[in-house]
């Protein structure tokens, strides 16, 4: 009878009840001859397996048929070190008791002890030190089971290796200590006690940061005051920046401008206690109060103001808190500063003041805070843009409405006017307001481009049609084209369709071609056209008829009244055109009674 024939060696299965802590697998395969250090692929042996389950009775069994101890995996864990891991005292104990190696460390340099304190296992942490662990043995990038515990927030643990002389300032590779990193993560009940071991309150990072500017910039409060009272320098600043939450944080930055960066109101009211320098600035000349007026802080705004911080410091291009809150829409901030006499027209180095960007932007609210604080509304930057020219370039209609109404040059150019940069754009709802403000509707940009061309070669069809209707002039030309050649050129066949349309009309009008005005009407052409000389389409139909009449003399009785009849019902289809000027219609009705009367 054939025998029966195992599917694996003997060692596999050892491995597999040692894992799972089968103890009486473990024995019977141990008494039929599987090999106590059998490793899998990893190098985990059957006592690496149970140490790290935690299975005692297996991890016994094993040592007593003479498992090497300290055999690790690729890694360098050992049994020990994967015990001490996870917690299992009572597996620490027992290889230790065989004489593992207690400060055997990992390919990171990581210890046994070091990972205890890590994980937060106290007993094991004991035992180990109990063992005679080297306390300040550290990982490859410096780190200490002390620091490890720290940055955990294990305060037993953080004691008791405070208790076995672990150094207290021992730092990682760029110089973080255990005080700092536990004052980054806030944990409070290890900061006292580093501090209660003489941790040194300043010993800085790489970069410069130190304990109190890492707490004060994350909002831990106890801890802030903590080291306040331990004699941290209220003062001392980043000397290196970096990004952190989103934001930038600048060398130069001290506790006070990160705390109100961030808008910790509670460690900007400790600080200011211990009198910090108010007026100290980061790398771009930032001031805690412009850091806050910035981020939209205004609690800790007015917390500086009353604090008599400086209200116009600007950063090094001269943008100062009021410009920056007005820029970035925080109502509430220009207030309290507008209320403290900030500077209200005060410019940055390109000469925008905060009423310019704030119209840029469409800051309804703030426009309006300001012009009541008496901003200069026609106030330009260096390049003579105007607060309106920015509003209506940007399309806000609501906004270059509020400008208007505070006397704003509607026609102020530099370079361009409002009602070109808006037509330039396409923001139509701008454009109407600006025409309603009677807006030269001629005006020219430095390279004689007018509102109607711009708005052609953009393909703004509405637009145009409204130029149109307001005046604009079918001869207008931009770089020696007219405004239906530039509609061809950049292929805006609808615009060239309702320029077409416009000069049809004038022909017509101009020939008095009734039929013909009455369609391109009805398909949408403006009555209020004009032509070349300026004149409006009623004004040229109203010639018509004076040179009928001046004609009379050579004209028999039957053709003069033809003649005058036909102007009159030109005229009096213009008149009576949907959306025909107002004025230009009365004041032609009143000439039209005149001639005829």
């Amino acid at each position: 009878m054939a025998s029966l024939v195992r599917s694996r060696p003997l060692g596999a299965e050892l491995f597999s009840a040692a894992f799972y802590g089968d103890i009486n697998d473990v024995q019977r395969l141990l008494k039929e001859g599987a090999d106590v250090n059998f490793t899998n692929e990893d190098g985990a042996t059957p006592l690496f397996v149970a140490a790290q389950n935690g299975h005692g009775a297996v991890v016994l069994t094993l040592l007593g048929a003479n498992a090497t101890v300290n055999l690790a995996l690729q890694t360098g864990a050992t049994p020990l070190f994967v015990a001490a891991q996870y917690g299992h005292d009572a597996v620490v104990k027992a290889l230790l008791s065989a004489d593992a190696t207690v400060d055997q460390a990992r390919d990171t340099g990581a210890t046994p002890l070091f990972v205890a304190a890590q994980y937060g296992h106290d007993d094991v942490v004991k035992t180990l030190l109990g063992a005679n662990a080297t306390v300040n043995l550290a990982l490859d990038t410096g780190a200490t089971p002390l620091y490890a515990a720290a940055e955990k927030g294990h305060n037993d643990i953080v004691k008791t290796l405070l208790w076995a002389n672990a150094d207290v300032d021992q730092a990682f590779d760029d110089a973080a200590t255990p005080l700092f990193v536990a004052a980054q993560y806030g944990h409070d009940a290890v900061v006292k006690a580093l501090l209660g071991a003489n941790a040194t309150v300043d010993l800085a990072f790489d970069d410069g940061d130190t304990p109190l500017l890492s707490a004060a910039r994350h909002g831990h409060l106890d801890i802030v005051q903590c080291l306040l009272d331990a004699g941290a320098d209220i003062n001392l600043s980043l000397q290196v920046g970096f990004n952190a939450k989103g934001q930038k944080i600048l060398a130069g930055s001290t506790p006070l401008l990160l705390a109100t960066q961030f808008g910790h109101i509670d460690v900007v009211r400790v600080l200011l206690r211990h009198h910090p320098n108010l007026q100290a600035t980061d790398a771009d000349g930032a001031t805690p109060l412009f850091a806050a007026a910035q981020q939209g802080h205004d609690a800790v705004v007015k917390m500086l103001v009353g604090a008599n911080a400086a209200v116009d410091q600007a950063i090094n291009d001269a943008v100062t808190p009021l410009y920056i809150a007005a820029q970035q829409g925080h109502d509430a901030v220009v207030k309290t500063l507008l209320g403290a006499n900030a500077a209200v027209n005060q410019a940055m180095s390109d000469g925008g003041t905060p009423l310019f960007i704030a119209a840029y932007n469409g800051h309804d609210v703030i426009v309006k805070m300001l012009l009541e604080a008496n901003a200069a509304v026609n106030q330009a930057m260096n390049d003579d843009d105007s607060p309106l020219c920015a509003a209506s370039r940007r399309g806000h209609p609501t906004t270059v409405q509020i400008l208007l109404d505070a006397g704003a040059d509607v026609d102020k150019s530099g370079g361009s006017t409002s009602l070109f940069a808006a037509a330039l754009i396409g923001h139509e709802e701008v454009c109407r307001v600006l025409l309603r403000a009677n807006a030269n509707i001629h005006a020219s940009d430095s390279s004689g481009q007018t509102a109607l061309t711009a708005a052609v070669r953009g393909g703004h069809e509405s637009i145009v049609r409204l130029l149109l209707d307001a005046g604009a002039s079918l001869d207008d030309r931009h770089q020696n084209l007219t405004a239906q050649a530039i509609a061809i050129e950049n292929k805006h066949v609808t615009v060239a369709t309702v320029l077409n349309d416009a000069e049809r009309l004038v022909l017509a009008v101009t020939d008095a071609d009734l039929a013909n005005v009455q369609a391109l009407l009805d398909a949408g052409a403006s009555p209020n056209l004009t032509d070349q000389t300026g004149g409006r389409l009623l004004h040229l139909a109203l010639r018509g008829v004076e040179a009928q009449l001046s004609n009379a003399t050579r004209l028999v009785p039957y053709e003069l009244q033809k003649a005058e009849i036909l102007e009159g019902q030109l005229l009096d289809k213009l008149l009576r055109a949907p959306g025909v000027d107002l004025t230009a219609r009365n004041t032609v009705q009143l000439l039209w009674q005149k001639i005829t009367s």
